[in-house]
């Protein structure tokens, strides 16, 4: 989708519609990106401040810690708010509820009662909800408790180690903390508070899943080393916390855009790609139950392809058919790993150590698979120790496809259900995706759906990972071209 710069004048307004963003930016740095179905009125912007109005929709704002004498005013139908150099999103509902939370600073609010409080750094709260009509329902502390203060913290704890920790050492050691496997609601919500101080993409909403359960989602996008991105999404819902995170790390530094790195990661036609990811980590969790793949060792191939197969060309900005014999250019990972619970399911690996794999077929590549720890070394032993179906539960018009994987080894099973579904629960149809031939097309019609993800085990014991990912942040990063 294409940007249109253009001026914004004191007292214009700027509005988006249900399949629309825009960034306001500022001569001091001060950047702010409005939400789909929002409005906001400049009221003014001079050297002495700015001031606007969030009337409707959710914004999200980086503003630059102010010198004096200049001010930073956001006006909401419940409360108004001092910025002091903060990183803050605010939500206007149309019910004129408000919702505010700080992600780094201090923001001095005053609602319409008059109450007046700074929520953020080193303050009680970083979040705030307010009614036009309503006081504040400010929690009330403990007798003898406090906010907790960073100091408190004990010095030289061990962390507890994560699965897989020693394979991702590499290309995680420039972070300190980050969201990974093996952490409470609490401390993911912690850590991503900090992480996504430095992300570059950042999207949220509330939207009813496929099982009308209501769930709040918060996504962001991260740099945690020059050659690596970082893509994360929460979920919560009354009842429970999802969440998920994918981190790769490519063969040279990404560029500032992060588009020209992730356009041909589906495949590419003639010429090698500039960029390819060397290794990757997916991690899936509900605080209790875990799912982690990890892939190293990636590398480009180049081979014909077997049959026709459709595939989207971002220079044409189309979807064409590579014709049988055609060479693809894909990348091959030679190690991987796919753990329930922190205990390997399946895995590959190639036959010769330091040979690269040049496909997944068993025939001359040197590529072996190891399900519950036992080789293979042909199709035919793969598929009697894991057996697979995908199923269509609810019709071949709907887009929920159901994978069910079998370990004849050990008796567990593992289902996996994909949804695409709208805001309002429903799930998309085939319908829904008619006449979509171009990449525009494509991306403008899937702006109005969600995926959803759940995923049972026999090792969940009746539990289940239940993921929703609103797909406007992997747009605007380029992640879906």
């Amino acid at each position: 989708m294409k940007s249109i710069p253009a001026r914004v004048e004191a007292s214009q307004r700027v509005r988006t519609g249900s399949v629309s963003w825009a960034t306001l930016s500022f001569a001091d740095r001060t950047r702010i990106e409005m939400g789909e179905n929002s409005y906001v009125t400049l009221a003014s912007a001079d050297e002495t401040g700015t001031e606007l109005t969030l009337g409707l929709g959710a914004i999200h704002a980086w503003v630059e810690k102010l010198v004096t004498r200049k001010r930073f005013i956001v006006h909401t139908p419940a409360v108004d708010m001092a910025v002091r150099g903060t990183e803050f999103t605010v939500e206007v509902k149309d019910t004129k509820e408000v919702q505010v939370d700080v992600l780094s600073g201090v923001l001095g609010v005053k609602t319409l009662l008059g109450e007046e409080l700074e929520i953020g750094d080193d303050r009680p709260l970083r979040s705030l909800r307010v009614f036009p009509d309503r006081p504040l329902d400010l929690p009330r502390p403990e007798p003898g408790k406090g906010p907790e203060k960073k100091e408190d913290k004990k010095q030289g704890a061990a962390e507890p180690a994560m699965p897989g920790s020693d394979v991702l050492a590499e290309f995680k050691k420039d972070v300190e903390r980050e969201v990974g496997l093996g952490l409470s609601k609490d401390a993911v919500q912690a850590v991503a508070a900090e992480e996504a101080r430095r992300a570059e993409y950042q999207e949220g909403k509330t939207m009813i899943d496929v099982f009308g359960a209501r769930v709040r989602i918060e996504e962001y996008i991260v740099r945690p080393a020059a050659d690596q991105f970082k893509f994360v999404v929460l979920n919560e819902r009354s009842d429970r916390y999802d969440y998920f995170y994918y981190q790769a790390q490519f063969n040279q530094a990404l560029p500032e855009s992060l588009s020209p790195a992730l356009r041909y990661l589906n495949g590419k036609t003639g010429t090698a790609p500039d960029y390819f990811i060397t290794a990757f980590e997916t991690g899936r969790s509900n605080t209790q139950d875990t799912v982690q793949e990890i892939g190293t060792g990636g590398h480009l191939v180049n081979a014909a392809l077997a049959a026709d197969q459709t595939v989207y060309d971002p220079d044409a900005n189309s979807f064409r058919t590579v014709s049988a014999g055609t060479g693809l250019w894909q990348t091959l990972f030679n190690d991987y790993t796919y753990k329930i619970n922190g205990a390997e399911k399946f895995g590959w690996q190639p036959n010769i150590a330091g040979t690269d794999i040049t496909a997944y077929d068993y025939v001359a590549t040197g590529f072996n698979t190891r399900i519950l720890g036992a080789p293979c070394v042909n199709q035919a032993c793969e598929d009697a120790a894991r057996p697979n179906s995908i199923t269509q539960p609810d019709g071949a018009s709907y887009l929920h496809d159901r994978v069910t994987i079998n370990y004849a080894g050990d008796g567990t099973t593992e289902t996996y259900d994909f949804y695409v579904v709208g805001d309002d629960g429903k799930i998309a149809t085939t319908a829904d995706f008619n006449g979509v031939t171009t990449g525009d097309a494509y991306k403008n019609t899937l702006l109005k759906f969600n995926y959803q993800q759940t995923i049972t085990a026999t090792e969940f014991n009746g539990r289940k990972i239940d993921l929703v990912v609103e797909p406007k942040i992997l747009v605007k990063s380029g992640v879906i071209q």
